[in-house]
């Protein structure tokens, strides 16, 4: 199962509840949980979506931080 952290954003919030409709709040992480496939389809919904939108975001599944939207080679994952 993957933990998956996004900042608060309406069309974030839409695009998790239509693709991952049995994702779960973990209140303790404060992270949504979801299998792992689900998190890959949040992942490109996401990109789908900011880039539609021309904005970007961050997004962290199990702790890697990903950089979605309207930027250059998006979607990638930053290094740490």
């Amino acid at each position: 199962m993957a933990t998956v952290e996004f900042p608060w954003d309406a069309q974030l919030v839409s695009v998790r509840r239509e693709v991952c409709p049995r994702a779960t709040w973990d209140t303790a992480h404060c992270a949504w949980v979801m299998s792992d496939a689900d998190a890959a389809a949040f992942l490109r919904a996401a990109q789908a979506r900011m880039f539609f939108r021309k904005c970007s975001c961050t997004l962290a599944i199990d702790g890697a931080v990903w950089v979605v939207g309207f930027k250059p080679n998006t979607p990638y994952r930053l290094q740490v």
